[in-house]
């Protein structure tokens, strides 16, 4: 259990529906029939300004979830366009967003990575999180049935991990279990960054996508393919930013570049502890050409699991290497490439 770094952005009056649904790409009246919804909220040219979750507050009344660094160009980019238009869009600060991890779920979706491809990862991953399992058992916390609150997948995946959207934390029990939670990151930090860690993985094997990690403001939403089916609405009207998304999905074009899930074996990188390396940015090579970059990672034992960013020129036949060229210098001993695989997301 942890707090989020989210922010959130209120959409409300009579208009809030009807100015939404030209905004963001997702069909907002599907908010109100199965619950909350991923989104993006695209500049004219079908570039990202936003990536978001909205969920439904009160009637004509929105709230979307945003990530903090992601804040000001949604909000700037929402505003943009409001004129002539009964809604008010604000920050909204009552709310507060709390992920809980199920455990009993873990273990279903973590047999997926019994396999071969996946090589050593379920035996680390069970590391972590039997030992997280325990540990935060003094943050079970009951609340009462009229507390209001939305709760939703952290994850592209379902099982693993859920969201608790209060929309109101000045509410006694949803207070206390804040500072609950805030007590024991303090008290605990070490597994406080353990539970961070843990989210950081499933984060990366599910391609659950974040600004300014995976996406930016020169992403376009078919570079995301693991988000398209659940943040795009290809049966509403129109909205901001939906001839590039349209056009390409007519066509079936091959994006400049795809966001993909990889992973890579550091085992026989002469004996070498990288344990704690950062490989955000290194390139990806193939026969001596960059091919791509990583954009996020994390370490697993002996493996390095990463969100990377591939060009056109990646060859799915072909070796494809990490290269430790830029981080040799700072006295790791190992050989300069190390290869990796392009895997289907959990």
């Amino acid at each position: 259990m942890f707090i989020k770094n989210s922010q959130f952005i209120k959409v409300e009056g009579p208009d809030a529906v009807k100015y939404l649904q030209g905004q963001v790409t997702q069909d907002i009246n599907l908010v109100t029939q199965i619950g909350p919804q991923w989104s993006f909220i695209l500049e004219p040219n079908g570039t990202m300004a936003g990536f978001v979750r909205i969920y439904k507050k009160d009637e004509n009344s929105y709230l979307l979830e945003v990530k903090s660094n992601n804040l000001n160009s949604t909000m700037e980019r929402l505003t943009k366009f409001l004129i002539r238009t009964k809604a008010d869009i604000n920050l909204y600060e009552d709310a507060v967003a709390i992920s809980i991890f199920d455990f009993k779920g873990i273990r279903t979706v973590a047999e997926k990575l019994d396999s071969i491809e996946y090589g050593t990862i379920k035996l680390d991953l069970e590391e972590i999180y039997s030992q997280l399992e325990e540990e935060l058992k003094p943050l079970e916390v009951n609340l009462p049935d009229k507390v209001p609150f939305a709760v939703a997948s952290t994850f592209v995946t379902e099982g693993i991990c859920y969201d608790t959207v209060f929309f109101n934390r000045s509410i006694e029990v949803v207070s206390d279990c804040v500072l609950k939670i805030k007590r024991f990151e303090k008290e605990q930090p070490e597994i406080h960054k353990q539970v961070l860690k843990l989210n950081s993985i499933f984060r990366i094997l599910t391609l659950t996508l974040e600004f300014n990690s995976e996406l930016n403001t020169k992403t376009v939403p078919v570079e995301a393919s693991n988000l398209i089916d659940r943040s795009v609405n290809f049966k509403k009207g129109c909205y901001v930013g939906q001839e590039l998304v349209e056009r390409i999905d007519a066509r079936k074009a091959v994006p400049p570049h795809s966001i993909k899930l990889a992973l890579f074996s550091v085992s026989n990188c002469n004996s070498c502890n990288i344990t704690g390396s950062n490989f955000v940015g290194i390139n990806l090579m193939q026969s001596d050409e960059v091919v791509g970059t990583v954009l996020s990672c994390e370490t697993l034992g002996d493996n390095v699991i990463a969100a990377v960013r591939l060009s056109r020129k990646f060859d799915p036949e072909k070796k494809l290497c990490l290269d430790l060229n830029p981080i040799v210098g700072s006295g790791l001993s190992m050989d300069p490439e190390v290869e990796g695989k392009v895997l289907q997301p959990i």
